[in-house]
């Protein structure tokens, strides 16, 4: 059984929050965005699904910045578009540099197992509840 401690009203943001939060929303994610889209080299996925998946990759990167000490994790489409921004290494380095100050790296647990897995769906919903907390509305499912 999952029990969470979550927060009951959105966190106060700071100046400096809302400018990251600002260049996060501002983030050039259409190479991202032509790499999914791209029956050939990408996924093929539609230009509908791959702006949604970028939007909450978006939200993923703000609840980050919010919530830092909050162990989160992405939906399955969310780590696909995070995946296809760090391939892009230059960009995605200089766009950690300039959210979070430094490198935002995407750990892989080498052991997976039972732990790992109610861990990854622990973080996952606590990212539900902060985005419907922060957004109005809740992440899309863990495999979507």
């Amino acid at each position: 059984m999952l029990v969470l401690r979550m927060p009951r009203v959105p966190r106060e943001r700071t100046t400096v929050q809302e400018r990251v939060i600002a260049a996060i929303e501002t983030l050039d994610l259409t190479a991202i965005q032509r790499k999914l889209t791209n029956r050939t080299a990408g996924l093929g996925w539609s230009e509908v699904e791959t702006s949604e998946a970028i939007r909450w990759y978006r939200r993923f990167l703000i609840l980050r910045v919010l919530y830092p000490e909050r162990q989160i994790a992405p939906s399955h489409a969310v780590d696909v578009v995070w995946r296809a921004h760090m391939l892009n290494t230059s960009q995605y380095a200089a766009d950690c540099d300039c959210i979070f100050g430094a490198f935002l790296h995407h750990e892989l647990n080498p052991k997976r197992g039972e732990g790992f897995s109610r861990a990854m769906l622990e973080g996952f919903a606590e990212a539900q509840v902060l985005s419907k907390l922060e957004f109005g509305v809740a992440s899309p499912a863990i495999g979507g």
